[in-house]
């Protein structure tokens, strides 16, 4: 709306750097301390696992693998839909629109997962939501109607929603007294996902114009419904052994 407006849209910014300063003073106040080291006299100190010992699972190095082509295509595209949308001739305040009706069918896929939770295996909800985005995205590619491709767009935030936490919460049960290790392992290839994804997507929009760009994020979502699918099998025998 600023842009649309001819305004500075860096005064957002500011209320935006002001609002989170605001919200972490907040959380200090009423964040807990930690535990008195007298409550903790008796327990026995846990030996501290080295980074390999902590990751060396293949569910833990598979959720990163999907993490960093997830990350890297969701993150990269959702940082670019302007320009994806310009090359179609669409104002710069419809594009925007349609991210904000992402973010608002994301919130309410996580309502979603919330109570599927609670009735299935969590890895069945990541591989019915991984491949029911990827459909999705797959619609949105190729359908050239400018309406078709933000409800494709709308039906993505819903179904991709279950990813992020699902993914960073499988892992764990391989582990779960290298929690902190994990995560931050798969935060790292995460981050990695989104700053290699980033220049591509840059030089596929220099070189071959803004419409190109959903073709690098499709084949990154593709390679990684494929990892979801694998880790899916794993799980799986995973658990038939264990009942065996």
């Amino acid at each position: 709306m600023l842009l649309f407006n001819n305004l500075n849209a860096r005064c957002s910014f500011i209320f935006l750097a002001g609002f989170f300063l605001i919200i972490c003073l907040f959380f200090i106040k009423i964040a807990p301390s930690k535990k008195p080291l007298s409550d903790c006299e008796n327990e026995q100190p846990k030996k501290r696992q080295g980074f390999i010992a902590a990751v060396k699972y293949p569910v833990v190095i598979l959720s990163a693998i999907l993490l960093f082509f997830y990350a890297g295509s969701v993150l990269g595209f959702l940082t670019w839909p302007t320009t994806y949308f310009v090359s179609y001739n669409i104002k710069i305040f419809i594009s925007s629109a349609a991210l904000s009706s992402y973010y608002l069918f994301s919130i309410l896929g996580l309502v979603i997962t919330n109570f599927l939770i609670k009735k299935f295996k969590e890895i069945n909800i990541l591989v019915t939501g991984y491949i029911i985005g990827t459909v999705s995205l797959s619609l949105f590619s190729f359908i050239p109607l400018i309406y078709a491709k933000i409800f494709f767009l709308m039906i993505q935030g819903l179904a991709f929603a279950c990813v992020f936490p699902l993914v960073k919460s499988i892992p764990i049960d391989e582990n779960p007294e290298a929690s902190g290790t994990i995560i931050g392992f798969l935060h790292a290839a995460q981050g990695i996902g989104v700053m290699i994804f980033q220049p591509i997507l840059g030089i596929f929009a220099e070189n071959y114009g803004g419409k190109s760009i959903i073709f690098v994020i499709l084949t990154g979502q593709l390679i990684g419904m494929t990892i979801t699918i694998t880790l899916f099998i794993l799980k799986r025998n995973k658990m038939e052994f264990k009942k065996f």
